[in-house]
């Protein structure tokens, strides 16, 4: 299968906000045969293709250290298409409110596919993404006018503190959260 290259990855966030909005619309001349998604956010994501929502990973057992990858080619269509992630800063039991939670906010995303010639396209997070600070009706969708967000603002690139390369190395990482059998636990008694 396609392999979305996260490695190439820059961490984007747009304001300076709890949660932030970020797209990226590109064209296609055929649907592809194969086509993934890799996604995390720190601490928290919603994710779609062409308005559709893809994942979502979000709320105090959300492992930013541990990407999402989605098979996202039933979503693609001929011509346009958009790429859209609405992240959150979850500052509850597993995250400080701190300034030090702050600076960490960051969304990665790669995309890539390969069409029928057997050639591969794709992209990553980068600063020719589009982002917003509060939802907007349609903005997960395709003909969404955006020119009037500001393109993405790049805070760091994959391995760069405070993210280091721990979404790399996790690639492929079981997330489901390992919750204890009941007969597990201790007796209240």
């Amino acid at each position: 299968g396609v392999r979305p290259e996260i490695d190439k990855a820059d961490w984007i966030w747009n304001g300076e906000t709890q949660s932030t909005y970020v797209r990226k619309t590109f064209a296609l001349d055929q649907v592809p045969e194969q086509a993934r998604l890799t996604v995390s956010a720190f601490s928290g994501f919603r994710d779609y293709v062409n308005g559709k929502k893809v994942g979502e990973e979000i709320g105090p057992w959300s492992n930013w250290r541990k990407p999402e990858s989605y098979t996202i080619t039933p979503f693609l269509r001929k011509g346009e298409n958009v790429v859209a992630v609405w992240a959150q800063l979850f500052a509850g039991q597993n995250v400080n409110k701190g300034p030090e939670a702050f600076a960490s906010r960051g969304v990665v995303t790669a995309v890539k596919m390969r069409v029928a010639d057997a050639a591969e396209l794709g992209f990553t997070t980068d600063a020719s993404w589009r982002g917003g600070i509060e939802h907007v009706e349609g903005w997960e969708e395709p003909g969404f006018d955006a020119q009037r967000w500001a393109t993405a603002k790049v805070r760091g690139h994959m391995g760069d503190a405070p993210w280091g390369l721990e979404v790399v190395n996790n690639i492929g990482a079981v997330t489901e959260t390992k919750r204890p059998l009941s007969i597990e636990l201790e007796s209240p008694y």
